[in-house]
């Protein structure tokens, strides 16, 4: 009977990474709530060159006169020896992350115990608070669009957006054979050498609508980018 719940919306970022919210209690007052957090501490390794010893300003070159010679003048002079290259060291940083136990997802609870309701014939006592989560994945722009925007990504950054998110749910790699690295010649080979049956011929789609259903058109009224086609000429599988 005292305790309190709330829906919190959150980013899909957020459910990562935790997240802050400002919130209003019942008398009014403002306060920070926070996802549970978990300190990670990771040390990082890396060979630098150590600092440089201060240098003897009488280290100089010398110039030594011989007078004995009262005709002639024998200049000599002499250099210091060349600076040693730097000594190398292990320089080590240790980095602390502070994150929530587990990645959030919709349905999540978490409570903050004491900020609830007031406990009856107790005015010094409260229940507790109950935060219910509901994840926004990522599914429009700040512009108002109905799709994401793939131009705020570099190609870079999408295949490696891929790879993680498959690493987070323990899935298969999807970036395999998206990458292609040319040599001289131009020739544009995967960066990963493909599975069992996956050198086969693929008939890409072309973009449409739900609204085209229905409304079939022969495919020789397009251009040749715009109808299903497939990467060899030779040995591929016709579509019925």
């Amino acid at each position: 009977e005292c305790d309190l719940a709330m829906e919190v919306k959150i980013s899909f970022g957020e459910s990562i990474v935790g997240f802050r919210r400002k919130v209003q209690c019942l008398d009014g007052s403002m306060i920070v709530i926070g996802s549970p957090i978990v300190r990670r501490v990771v040390k990082r390794e890396e060979i630098v060159d150590a600092p440089a010893l201060p240098l003897d300003e009488d280290n100089g070159d010398t110039t030594l006169v011989d007078g004995s010679n009262a005709n002639s003048t024998n200049v000599t002079t002499t250099t210091k020896e060349e600076a040693p290259s730097p000594e190398q060291i292990t320089k080590t940083t240790t980095i602390s992350y502070e994150l929530p136990p587990s990645i959030i997802q919709t349905g999540d609870v978490h409570v903050l115990k004491g900020h609830g309701m007031p406990k009856k014939r107790s005015h010094d006592q409260y229940g507790d608070l109950y935060v219910q989560y509901i994840v926004e994945m990522p599914a429009a722009t700040s512009s108002g669009s109905s799709k994401l925007n793939a131009d705020n990504l570099s190609p870079e950054e999408r295949v490696e957006l891929a790879r993680l998110l498959s690493k987070l749910e323990g899935s298969n790699d999807p970036t395999k054979n998206v990458v292609r690295m040319s040599d001289g010649d131009g020739d544009a080979t995967p960066m990963n050498k493909p599975g069992t049956g996956e050198n086969e011929s693929i008939h890409h789609l072309s973009m449409a609508s739900a609204s085209d259903f229905g409304h079939s058109t022969n495919p020789d009224e397009h251009h040749d980018d715009e109808h299903l086609h497939h990467d060899e000429d030779d040995g591929g599988h016709q579509i019925p």
